[in-house]
């Protein structure tokens, strides 16, 4: 396909316009596919006139950290948790007891 600059001047006006790729060929006609409009709208260093508007960063998600408790291992019933933690007391090892 030829590329007659009637038709560059049409597809830089309508580029301009903001006509997408598709409507941009099918205006042209004559075989011309959205592909070759977007290739030689790329060889032509086209730009887009309005740019697309930046989605703002997410925060951060916030992390709560949960209370560690402390029991000595000789308060610890049949159902606690037995996880040492990281802390010896004055009453030997502690665990987490939750």
């Amino acid at each position: 396909m030829q590329w007659s600059p009637e038709r560059v001047e049409t597809l830089t006006r309508l580029w301009a316009e903001g006509l997408s790729a598709r409507q941009i060929a099918e205006k042209l006609g004559g075989g011309v596919t959205r592909n070759a409009v977007i290739g030689k709208a790329h060889r032509l260093n086209l730009q887009r006139g309005t740019e697309i508007p930046q989605k703002e960063p997410e925060p951060e998600p916030v992390i709560f950290e949960e209370p560690i408790f402390h029991h000595p291992s000789a308060d610890v019933e049949a159902w606690m948790c037995r996880w040492p933690t990281d802390e010896a007391g004055k009453f030997g090892l502690h665990i987490c007891g939750k």
